[in-house]
């Protein structure tokens, strides 16, 4: 990561080629997260609904209007830390 860098620190333009291989190894680590994530998220999920029916929960406004939403479960909370923590450290960097 600092090799890159220090690329954009000179005042020389340079070429920057990426070979196909590498874009597809990106693609491949990409889907692999994101399939990843989504089964976890699935199996969270029928989890749930297996031991108490729904995921949904109705709630009322104070002008007693009626909506539906999905609960909040331990799942929803570790993907709010993951992503909390991955900004603080971009910003970090």
């Amino acid at each position: 990561m600092c090799s890159v860098l220090a690329e954009f620190q000179s005042r020389k333009a340079h070429r920057v080629q990426i070979r196909d291989k590498d874009l597809f190894k990106y693609l491949c680590c990409m889907l692999v997260v994101v399939i990843g994530y989504m089964s976890a998220w699935t199996a969270v999920t029928l989890d749930h609904t297996g031991s108490r029916g729904s995921i949904l929960q109705t709630g009322v406004t104070v002008d007693n209007l009626v909506y539906v939403v999905c609960q909040s479960k331990w799942w929803d909370y570790v993907i709010e830390t993951g992503t909390s923590h991955s900004s603080f450290s971009h910003s970090y960097l």
